[in-house]
């Protein structure tokens, strides 16, 4: 029974994270994404994932991901500042959870190189405009990095957990890309607007730092 339950728990949440895509800006199969980016009409999800033959090579335990680990010329230039920990610095390495928003947001990675199935686009596309991340993250919120429970000139203490669609969370300790933004919602969901925030804009910083 306990089996039965969890399986039926897992098909809920996999369907749930399917129909927030549908509709939203990371639905590349809808007419009004296609014209953006040149894609022909796919599968809401094919650019992300893969059913059969997805990668095992880093980004390890990104679920069955179907693109190509980003290796931008000169790599990614984290984010340093004297207003670190010496713990968070000591950890710092991009996880998995960026990588795998970064292998189109880095502005870089062809958008359309798939590992599996259709390329998606007839020519090498990279991201541009607003949601172009870039391979320089210094000026952006520091990512890939341990959070310092120890620091409470900075922080509440630890966010609950792996985040959800609504509240934020760190991935093994660490805070990532998806600590705050969530890619499954829908682009015009009430907390999360085109930057598919977890909270809204005037709460989430909260969440972690004691201001």
């Amino acid at each position: 029974m306990k089996k039965l339950l969890v399986a039926v728990a897992l098909v809920f949440a996999a369907t749930t994270a399917s129909a927030a895509v549908i509709g939203g800006s990371h639905d590349l199969s809808i007419p009004s994404n296609q014209a953006k980016y040149g894609a022909p009409e796919l599968s809401s999800c094919q650019f992300c994932h893969a059913p059969h033959f997805g990668t095992v090579a880093p980004p390890a335990g990104g679920p069955l991901w179907n693109r190509s680990v980003p290796a931008p010329v000169g790599g990614y230039t984290l984010y340093s500042s004297g207003t670190l920990s010496l713990v968070a610095s000591a950890g710092k390495a991009l996880g998995t959870n960026s990588f795998t928003c970064l292998s189109c947001h880095d502005g870089v990675s062809d958008m359309g190189a798939t590992l599996v199935g259709s390329r998606g686009f007839t020519a090498a596309t990279t991201m541009t405009g607003f949601a172009l991340v870039g391979t320089v993250l210094t000026n952006d919120h520091p990512v890939g990095i341990t959070y310092n429970t120890g620091d409470t000139t900075l922080v509440n203490g630890p966010p609950p957990g792996v985040p959800t669609a609504t509240t934020v969370g760190l991935y093994g300790g660490k805070v990532e890309c998806g600590s705050c933004h969530d890619p499954h919602a829908t682009s015009n969901q009430a907390t999360g607007g085109a930057s598919f925030l977890r909270q809204s804009s005037a709460t989430i910083c909260t969440s972690c730092h004691n201001k």
